[in-house]
Formats: C-alpha cells, structure tokens, sequence
C-alpha cells in the first residue's frame, strides 16, 4: 500500500488506483509551482539583494552585482520586470519611513507606500524594455539597462545603482573600473562562473595595489550639526538665530582653513542675511578662513527658491545650485513653487585652491550627479546633507558608503558634513 500513497501526492495525479478521484485542479497546480519556481525564486533573491547590498555597509554594495544576471534570466519580460522590481522595492523600502517626516504632518502611510512602489516600478522599466534573452545576446543589454537606469531621466531616482559597487571593487580604477563593473553585470547574465571568476581575480588585484584611503586635506574641517528639521516647514525666526549664532561661533573657532557646515544650515540667505552675517565673514576673511554652508536662496518674482552651497569669507562664491533636488518633496515639476532643478550645472568649483565636487544630500544617492563632477578633474569630494527627516532610517549610512564608494574609486578624498 506504500506506493499508491506515495502517488497520491503527486501533483500530476498519475498513479492513482482505479476509482480514486483524480484532483482536477493539479494541471494548474503544476504550473504555478513548477514551471514559475525559477521566476518566484529569483523575485524573492531580488528582494533580499536589494535590501542587503543597501544596509549601508560599504563592504555589502557589490552584492547588488548578483541583481543583473537574475533580471536577465527570466523568460519573460513580465518576470524580468517583476526580479526588478522586487530589487529596488527591497533596497528602497526606508523611503516609507522616511517619506512620512520628508512631506511633513499631512503625509500618510499610503502616500510612502505609493511613491515607494511608483519609484521601484520606474526603475524596473529599463530591465524589461531591454529584454531577457538566452547566452552572448545578454552581454550588452544589462550594461545598457544600467546606464538607462542612472542617465536622465530615469536617472533622477537612479538609487541602488549596481554601478556604485565599483568603487569597492576597483579601488583607484577611475572610469576603467566602472566600465569593468558594467562588464561584469554583462557576463554574469551570459557566462555568470567566468564572471565570477575574473570578478574575484580583478578586484583582488585592484585592492591589492590599492594604496588606501586619501585623507583630506589637514586645512578643512567638516562640521556635523543637530539642527532638526532646518530649512523645512514654517519658518522659525528663534531657531533660525540660534543656529546662525552657533555657526559662526563654531567657524571663528575653528583651526580649519575651510570649514564646512551641512545642507539647509541657513533656511534661508538674502540681503538681509547678509548684512547679520557680515561683522563674522569680515572676520574670516580678515585671518583666511573660508566657511562652506547650505541655505535656501529665494528666487525673485517667483515662489521657487534654490538649494545652494554658500561660499564665504576669504572666498565669496561662486554659489553652486543643486543640480537634482528630491522629485516631489522639493522638485515639482510644472509649478511655480520648490526647488527647480538644474540638470546640466556645474557640479565642480575651486575652493581655496582645491577643485571640488558639490554633492547636495540627496545626490549622494545618485550615479548621474557625480560621474558628471568626475568629468571635471575634482581632487575633492564635498557632501552636505540635511538628514533629520532620516535618522531613524538607514539613509544617513546608505549615502556616506555610497561617497566613499565613489571616493575610493576615483582615487580622491571626502568630506561630509550632516545636519540630523
């Protein structure tokens, strides 16, 4: 009697005895769990991928290298899509958090959920636009859904961008090491053991001659600041002078150089600003220093201000706007309020003799803004982020790793300075 009972739980219904009922439904049954076993596999290690490479531990980012070749192994482009999906959903999913202090008190929990899944869904795009194929086809479309997915204008929610492991795998490579990373997110669709074999034997060599971190320069001081929810919401006139007054105690102070102080460390910076600052930046400029803050700078005529970083004291500019604010939350495209948004400005400028790269907070979390500064020869990298809205989620950790990232791969020092 062994064997019938151990044929009865066969999906397939085959082997029952005579007069037994055969399970109608068992056809289905087979489809579902058998033939999509591959593709509900590979979603769910999407999703743990994601979440993992993008813990906020430097050393996890290349994990998110194993994302391309299981978005191109499906047979569909539906299944393609879904292993996309499922990866920037399970990397993102702080933003639900995070997204209900961002937008303030009129924000809901269906409003984080919505922007969380349209994000995820708009960087899936590219994975089934470019298609699942079988063996060599693939070698070049997970490198071209890469680039489709940090250039514009996807690229403006270009987070979680496998590209960023670069810098971990191939310390001081520059641009040879990105392109070697795009390579491999190629190869491990169509030959995934050869991949990971030159990937292991590149990057051991890469870290290997590596000659460790660049220090920045002695001469600058990045300053930290507890500020809460500076340059958001309604205006705080009290507040706002109290840490005025910290600042430019906390600059006159300083042994530094160059001292810099994080995003939105001003809300807001006009002629009236000026002449309150103006006994402190004669100062600075009297013994050399130089202060690099955030603030908000209104634009005239209009109900839009831009989110700059100030330059002042022994140097007076050149202001740099943010090039990418966060879409929605500051960017709102087609109305007459928010931060506009530069996409083709200068991400570079010369401070105190150093070429540095601007990055504003939530372009750390991007590939477009700082491979566009890297065209321009910076020595230096320059982060200012106002993280208040973040510091019970893993973002704050999410974007210093991806700075060093993308420090170590270029071979140059950064600086971060953040208002929590």
């Amino acid at each position: 009697m062994a064997t019938p009972y151990r044929r009865h739980f066969r999906l397939s219904g085959e082997g029952f005895p005579r007069g037994w009922p055969r399970p109608r439904l068992s056809s289905a049954m087979h489809n579902v769990f058998v033939r999509n076993r591959r593709p509900i596999l590979s979603i769910a290690i999407a999703a743990v991928v994601g979440d993992i490479a993008w813990c906020g531990r430097p050393g996890a980012i290349p994990l998110s290298l194993v994302f391309p070749p299981l978005a191109m192994a499906p047979r569909s482009r539906a299944a393609a899509y879904a292993v996309a999906f499922a990866y920037y959903a399970g990397a993102s999913w702080p933003l639900i958090p995070g997204a209900r202090v961002f937008f303030g008190p009129y924000a809901t929990v269906a409003l984080a959920v919505l922007l969380w899944i349209a994000a995820a869904a708009i960087l899936a795009a590219p994975w089934a636009l470019v298609g699942p194929v079988p063996g060599y086809r693939s070698v070049w479309r997970g490198p071209l859904a890469l680039v489709i997915t940090a250039a514009p204008p996807i690229g403006i929610i270009g987070w979680a961008s496998p590209l960023t492991s670069a810098g971990v795998l191939f310390p001081g490579t520059r641009w040879l090491g990105l392109i070697a990373t795009m390579a491999l997110a190629g190869l491990g669709a169509a030959f995934p053991r050869t991949a990971l074999c030159v990937a292991v034997i590149a990057a051991t060599a890469a870290n290997a001659l590596h000659h460790g971190e660049v220090a920045p320069p002695p001469t600058w001081e990045a300053v930290n600041t507890e500020f809460g929810g500076a340059g958001f919401g309604p205006r705080d006139p009290v507040s706002d002078f109290a840490s005025a007054q910290w600042i430019q105690t906390r600059a006159l102070e300083s042994h530094a150089r160059v001292t810099v102080f994080p995003e939105s460390a001003v809300s807001r910076w006009n002629e009236a600003t000026e002449m309150f600052w103006q006994p402190t930046l004669a100062l600075l400029k009297a013994s050399g220093k130089t202060i690099i803050l955030g603030a908000g700078v209104s634009k005239p005529g209009t109900g839009q201000f831009d989110n700059v970083l100030l330059i002042r004291g022994a140097q007076n500019g050149p202001d740099l706007p943010q090039r990418i604010p966060v879409p929605i939350g500051m960017w709102r495209a087609g109305t007459p309020t928010g931060v506009p948004i530069h996409m083709w400005g200068s991400g570079t400028v010369n401070i105190a003799g150093e070429r540095a790269a601007i990055l504003i907070c939530y372009e750390e979390l991007l590939v477009w803004p700082i491979l566009m500064s890297a065209t321009e020869h910076p020595i230096l990298i320059i982060g200012i982020a106002n993280d208040y809205w973040a510091t019970s989620t893993r973002i704050p950790k999410v974007q210093i790793s991806a700075m060093q990232a993308w420090s170590r791969l270029f071979g140059i020092p950064n600086l971060l300075a953040t208002n929590r």
